[in-house]
């Protein structure tokens, strides 16, 4: 996918670009699309979660892509898109977030950037939905906010920090290399020795982090000494070790 074959469709408000990939997805046009808004009503993260869009202050954008391949060949489309997210506001913005397994980016302790991947079928086939949103000069958040997300405080041109990103993610999405991310992921591994909270669907229970393994998924050490793989779920940055810059006490 090259940026001039990219169809571009900007919104001033809608209610999330997420969900808008879907009704495109929906009307049987089956061309690579790149969604922004300056403000989404009903942003949407992980876990049924919101995320806070307010006007003009954030990239909120979705890339909407059919790839070549099946879904199961991108099971590392997450980390590839939080590894380009983050090279693109480095190369861009002058800052380096670190990433957060498995989808978010932080910056001096605040979460910065989340990503939200959907797959889902079309008139034309598979479809997958890349949604990101980047807390560019966002200063005020909602009280349930104000401890956690920060902004990366740059004055930057939305769509062309999104026109980086999907140039940086469509290696790949054109070859399920995981070897494209893996490396770059690793370097800006916030997790690396953190005592965490880990939550799935099935337990929550504290450990110690690892690292990632070859696909993406969490390596962790419980205290009894039992390495855990974590192939899906999410882990909590302000849970157990007073040592570490996210303990809640």
């Amino acid at each position: 996918m090259e940026n001039e074959n990219l169809r571009i469709m900007r919104y001033d408000q809608i209610d999330s670009t997420n969900t808008e990939a879907r009704r495109i997805a929906a009307a049987g046009t089956g061309q690579n699309t790149l969604i922004i808004a300056r403000t989404q009503t009903a942003g949407r993260g992980r876990q049924g979660r919101s995320f806070y869009s307010p006007d003009g202050t954030g990239l909120y954008a979705t890339l909407l892509y059919y790839p070549n391949r099946p879904i199961s060949e991108l099971g590392g489309l997450t980390c590839a898109a939080a590894l380009a997210s983050a090279v693109a506001i480095e190369q861009l913005c002058g800052v380096c977030p670190r990433i957060k397994w498995v989808n978010d980016l932080y910056l001096n302790g605040r979460k910065v950037c989340g990503i939200l991947c959907e797959s889902f079928g079309t008139p034309c086939g598979t479809a997958v939905a890349i949604g990101i949103g980047i807390n560019l000069t966002t200063g005020d958040f909602p009280a349930e906010l104000s401890g956690i997300a920060g902004s990366l405080q740059v004055k930057i041109d939305p769509e062309t920090l999104a026109l980086r990103i999907c140039a940086h993610l469509t290696p790949y999405l054109q070859s399920g290399d995981n070897a494209l991310w893996l490396q770059g992921y690793r370097e800006r591994f916030l997790l690396s020795g953190l005592r965490v909270e880990c939550i799935t669907a099935q337990d929550r229970f504290p450990a110690t982090v690892l690292d990632i393994d070859d696909t993406g998924a969490l390596l962790v050490m419980t205290d009894d000494g039992t390495q855990h793989t974590l192939y899906a779920g999410e882990v909590s940055l302000g849970a157990t070790d007073p040592s570490s810059p996210f303990y809640k006490s």
